[in-house]
């Protein structure tokens, strides 16, 4: 599995954005919303408004813009068919088809697209996915992330340790 830098560099723990009205874990993958209807593709990792974003891994951006329910959006692939997603940014500091390097500044954590509504705190939707040639597979981004700063350890280490490191990291 390849091995991608936690994008909010300033931040030191884990803290995952609450869903109004919500369970605790709304704003974790796969978590279903909308009644069971709505599958939540990423994590979303909160952050002061402004904080900076950076890139994940090195790679091409693909795409940075605007989409609906995202709002500003950035769209990196990776090497081995990989691709990453930074959504509600409230700036975008690079373009589509520039070439990043891991940990470049990318963006930085805002309230648009679903998280323009006044109950939402700011908070970078981040997602994984894997490509094939018909679509892209959304992939919990969590065991692929570390953080430099805390030896390059990884956030989650097994599926089964998985309810005691959220509470361990600061996970809501």
């Amino acid at each position: 599995m390849p091995r991608l830098q936690f994008p909010l560099p300033g931040i030191d723990s884990l803290e995952i954005r609450n869903t109004p009205g919500s369970p605790k874990k709304g704003g974790l993958f796969g978590y279903t919303r909308s009644g069971g209807k709505k599958f939540h593709a990423g994590v979303d990792l909160k952050a002061p408004l402004g904080t900076s974003v950076v890139a994940a891994g090195g790679g091409k951006v693909v795409y940075a813009g605007w989409a609906k329910g995202y709002g500003n959006v950035v769209y990196i692939a990776h090497a081995n068919n990989l691709q990453t997603r930074y959504a509600h940014l409230q700036t975008l500091n690079v373009e589509t088809n520039q070439w990043i390097e891991q940990g470049e500044l990318i963006g930085t954590v805002g309230k648009t697209g679903n998280a323009a509504g006044k109950s939402i705190k700011p908070h970078l939707h981040f997602e994984v996915r894997t490509l094939n040639e018909q679509n892209s597979v959304p992939q919990d981004p969590l065991p692929f992330l570390y953080k430099p700063r805390m030896g390059g350890s990884s956030f989650l280490t097994r599926d089964a340790d998985r309810e005691a490191q959220w509470k361990k990291l600061g996970g809501v």
